[in-house]
């Protein structure tokens, strides 16, 4: 793992997935989940990152990987102990963020009209902010980090509430947010409530 850049009080980790994870920390029913992925190549990822997770939330928690228990939300969010923590991934990359309530990451991509596509998921606002397939992503992390932070999925109204240029009042109030630099190729940010902390 590979720590990123972030705000003070966030620590966020940079994972590669397609890595072998040399000792898996999964609960039976993770074990259950990853079983019944069809390509070895997502029970690997799905694997990974899990593992990985259990690890930093069982070194905060000062307990070991196994033992860390996770609640959901009405979304499937997990939740776990009164750590704030969020987990994206975008084909081999995920990250970790703990002290954030909302993290993206995605792989840039450029075989699409970043117009079309925005005209499905962005606010009259951020359309006419939109210019490269650079800012599409800038505008979608950002929006998508707000979304997960909400516990909310891809039909959530927040996709048309605005957050580029500027969050609208309701959004900058609850979550400050950040972009982040991941390995290139990748665009990412993060949304955090105000005076969250994790131990450094």
């Amino acid at each position: 793992m590979t720590p990123l850049e972030a705000p003070e009080g966030v620590v966020v980790w940079q994972l590669e997935l397609d890595r072998p994870t040399p000792s898996p920390c999964l609960s039976p029913d993770e074990q259950a989940r990853a079983e019944r992925f069809r390509f070895a190549q997502d029970r690997q990822r799905y694997t990974a990152c899990r593992s990985a997770l259990r690890l930093l939330l069982g070194e905060e928690l000062g307990i070991a990987p196994e033992g860390v228990v996770f609640t959901y939300g009405p979304q499937g969010k997990p939740q776990c102990s009164d750590i704030a923590f969020n987990v994206s991934h975008s084909n081999n990359l995920a990250l970790i963020a703990l002290g954030a309530e909302g993290v993206d990451i995605e792989k840039l991509r450029t075989d699409f009209d970043p117009h079309e596509l925005g005209r499905r998921v962005f606010t009259d606002s951020e359309l006419r902010q939109l210019r490269t397939h650079d800012d599409f992503f800038a505008i979608w992390t950002r929006k998508e980090a707000v979304i997960k932070a909400e516990g909310g999925g891809f039909s959530s109204p927040l996709l048309k509430r605005t957050i580029w240029p500027e969050p609208e009042p309701w959004i900058a109030e609850r979550y400050e947010l950040v972009p982040l630099h991941p390995a290139p190729g990748y665009v990412a940010a993060l949304a955090r409530a105000p005076k969250k902390t994790v131990r450094q």
